[in-house]
């Protein structure tokens, strides 16, 4: 299949629009995604799917508080370099090792096709008994 442009659209069954909208800002995102909501409830448009991607982020629900979070520049360094992650928070630097990886590179496997193998996956973790641990 070949690649679909960013900025392309269109309509499914039911009046359903499907947007591919790229890489973009994960701002620039929620703040399009609030708008399209407004404009669906107020039945100006159709349903709306955008498929997107954006920098990693750090999100936090309704009900969060920030001052809960230890995600100071220090703190997202000290993290992300113990789980061998890229930081979360922009502007923190990578650690070497993670920086010695290249750019954060999206996976390039569909979320279809991952769903698609969840059923085997699971049984390949029962098989091998991932979940009691170690043996040796």
């Amino acid at each position: 299949m070949a690649p679909v442009e960013a900025g392309t659209s269109g309509v499914v069954s039911g009046g359903l629009e499907v947007r591919w909208l790229g890489r973009i800002a994960y701002e620039r995102a929620w703040k399009l995604q609030k708008r399209l909501a407004a404009a669906r409830a107020d039945e100006r448009i159709d349903d709306q799917l955008l498929l997107l991607e954006h920098p990693p982020v750090l999100t936090l629900g309704r009900t969060s508080d920030a001052a809960h979070v230890l995600a100071s520049p220090e703190a997202q360094r000290i993290y992300a370099e113990a789980n061998g992650e890229y930081p979360v928070v922009e502007g923190v630097p990578a650690s070497p090792l993670v920086q010695s990886w290249g750019p954060l590179k999206a996976d390039p496997l569909p979320l279809t096709k991952i769903a698609a193998l969840r059923k085997q996956a699971s049984e390949l973790i029962d098989r091998v008994q991932f979940d009691q641990g170690p043996t040796n």
